[in-house]
């Protein structure tokens, strides 16, 4: 098994440091000048079904972010107005983290 914990690139405070050109890496959090990769949800999948893991559990870690309110609606629009999945992408960008387990398939 494989428990992993990778940052979000997709949280909404990712997307909004983008919008501004606001891309520089800190010494901590999900610009952490260690990381080396960067994956959203769908791309963490990805990446273990290429390696050829199952996944087994996922879930989001989250935290008090009360701005967070306040910039919800405008990534809704922004998926919607990209014929994106604006549901699906809201709640992509919520969590901080994504931690995962993943096993190598069953025979």
């Amino acid at each position: 098994s494989v428990i992993a914990c990778i940052p979000n690139m997709q949280h909404w405070s990712m997307q909004f440091a983008l919008n501004v050109g606001n891309l520089r890496y800190q010494d901590a959090g999900l610009l952490d000048r260690t990381h080396l990769r960067w994956f959203t949800r769908v791309t963490i999948i990805e990446m273990f079904q290429q390696a050829g893991l199952h996944i087994d559990i996922m879930s989001g870690r989250t935290f008090d972010e009360p701005e967070r309110d306040r910039f919800l609606p405008l990534l809704r629009d922004l998926a919607e107005a990209s014929g994106g999945d604006h549901e699906q992408a809201v709640a992509d960008a919520i969590p901080l983290q994504w931690v995962a387990r993943a096993t190598l398939p069953r025979p």
